[in-house]
Order: C-alpha cells, then sequence, then structure tokens
C-alpha cells in the first residue's frame, strides 16, 4: 500500500498543476500557486468572501462558484487562501482539458 498518500506533506489524492492563473472575483484580483479539478492556492492582497463566483483565466475565461476555506498571512500586505470549487460538469470539463494541456 502507497503510504505516501496519507502523510501530512501530501494528503490530496487529486492531481495539482503548479501553475500561475491570473484570477478575479469580486473585489478581488490575484494568482494560483496550484489548480487542481476541486480547488486552487491563491495569493492576493484583497480580503475574500466566504463564497463568491470566481474567474480563472484559463485558454478560455472559465467562472465557478467558489468557496474560501482557509486564509493566512503570506507578507509583503499578501494573503494565501485555500478556495474549495463547486464546478458544474461542463467546468469540469474545461479545467480537466486545460490542466491535461499543462502536464504535457
Amino acid at each position: 500500500m502507497d503510504t505516501e498518500l496519507f502523510t501530512v506533506n501530501n494528503r490530496r489524492y487529486r492531481y495539482r498543476v503548479n501553475h500561475q492563473v491570473k484570477v478575479q472575483g469580486d473585489n478581488l484580483q490575484g494568482l494560483t500557486l496550484n489548480l487542481s479539478l476541486r480547488g486552487a492556492r491563491i495569493v492576493s492582497r484583497q480580503p475574500m468572501q466566504r463564497r463568491f463566483l470566481l474567474r480563472l483565466e484559463l485558454d478560455q475565461p472559465l467562472i465557478v462558484d467558489a468557496e474560501k476555506v482557509w486564509e493566512a498571512p503570506l507578507g509583503g500586505g499578501n494573503r494565501v487562501f485555500g478556495i474549495r470549487f463547486r464546478p458544474a460538469p461542463e467546468q469540469q470539463a474545461i479545467l480537466q482539458t486545460w490542466m491535461d494541456s499543462q502536464a504535457s
């Protein structure tokens, strides 16, 4: 059994892309540090609401329903946020296609 999936350093089992993508939301502008089908880590100077619509600037803009699940100070006035997506199936397909293109 592969126990690496359950360690503190790597508790996630979903594939992530470490790529900076511009994001926009209600009074929010920032960049992703990483991105998966179910969420992202985002750096921004602006505060973030609990639930909001998030625009991801992929090959084509994608707007997803998002929820802030955690935040922490990063320094220099920046904050880092953990975001959970609630994508519709067609949005998830667009995101999967983009992620696949980044892996190659």
